[in-house]
């Protein structure tokens, strides 16, 4: 875990982002130094939901980085940063990435199965509402 946290603070340090992204980056440091790390699991599936450009219009967006200028500090997009450190905690928690669908043969057919977002961290229930209101503006069900 402490490479988790070290790429962490560096993201803090040297990252541009949004203050919902900041929080989240926070938010997981928090819950990795409290050995929380399913609820750091949850929190960090808001990579699904980062905007390359800081200043996007409109601003509804939460997680915006500026892509372009993270590349630049830190080596690569925070984006691709929290995808990583979300794919090593779902490996520690034994559970499927946000983003990773695993579709079965069923007697009702073939199903998908995906992340479920779950809890009342703030964090998480932002996740949670960007992901409907994803879902919504694109005709899909959430």
């Amino acid at each position: 875990m402490d490479n988790i946290l070290g790429t962490l603070t560096k993201v803090l340090k040297s990252g541009t982002m949004s203050p919902m992204l900041t929080r989240a980056v926070l938010e997981t440091v928090k819950a990795i130094k409290e050995e929380d790390i399913d609820l750091a699991y949850q929190i960090t599936a808001c990579k699904s939901h980062i905007c390359g450009k800081l200043n996007h219009w409109p601003r509804k967006y939460a997680f915006r980085e500026d892509f372009a200028a993270n590349e630049k500090a830190l080596g690569n997009s925070i984006y691709c940063i929290m995808d990583g450190i979300h794919f090593q905690l779902a490996m520690r928690v034994d559970k499927m990435p946000s983003g990773m669908v695993v579709f079965g043969d069923t007697p009702r057919g073939i199903v998908g199965e995906e992340m479920k977002s779950s809890g009342t961290h703030p964090i998480v229930k932002r996740v949670i509402f960007e992901k409907a209101r994803c879902a919504r503006e694109a005709g899909l069900r959430s």
